[in-house]
């Protein structure tokens, strides 16, 4: 029930970042084996969301939300009070597989929603004028920085010696 109320939370594709991550949350506590005593943590980008009444404590469980090789953030997953050991200290093996599955969900719903912004900007960019190549060139840079680092890096680096080598000072700074 636990990831069911995730996925429809997070098929809606007009759900905003935070209401989806508040969902997120209040929705990993049923989940758990003690759902009495279960606090949850998702932390993202400098955004933090946590359940009501969330205590950190000395038994937790947690997990880098990914995409790619990138961490964008952690679901942390405590216990308010200890309990008996089981797999992995208070937490059961298949809490562990639950809590991965909800990060890599989360994973997923933050590459569409970034691709989704990316689209909308690049739709926007087509209306603008041929002499506005600049912010073109951002739009194009920006795809390549979330989506292959190492070649834009080595673009970077080329532009980057190319603007030297016609002795541009800023460049050269």
């Amino acid at each position: 029930n636990c990831l069911y109320k995730i996925e429809d939370a997070l098929n809606h594709s007009d759900i905003s970042i935070e209401e989806a991550f508040k969902t997120v949350v209040d929705s990993i506590p049923p989940g758990w084996q003690y759902p009495d005593i279960t606090r949850a943590k998702l932390e993202y980008k400098g955004m933090v969301i946590k359940n009501e009444d969330f205590q950190e404590t000395l038994w937790f469980m947690r997990t880098d939300i990914r995409i790619g090789d990138d961490v964008y953030g952690h679901i942390t997953v405590y216990y308010l009070k200890e309990t008996r050991q089981f797999d992995e200290g208070p937490f059961l093996k298949e809490e562990r597989k639950l809590l991965n599955t909800i990060a890599e969900r989360l994973g997923h719903f933050i590459m569409h929603k970034d691709s989704f912004a990316f689209i909308s900007e690049l739709e926007s960019i087509k209306g603008v004028s041929e002499g506005d190549i600049k912010h073109k060139w951002q739009v194009i840079l920006d795809m390549l920085k979330k989506t292959d680092k190492s070649l834009f890096n080595t673009i970077i680096r080329k532009l980057l010696h190319n603007l030297c080598w016609q002795e541009n000072k800023e460049a050269q700074l």
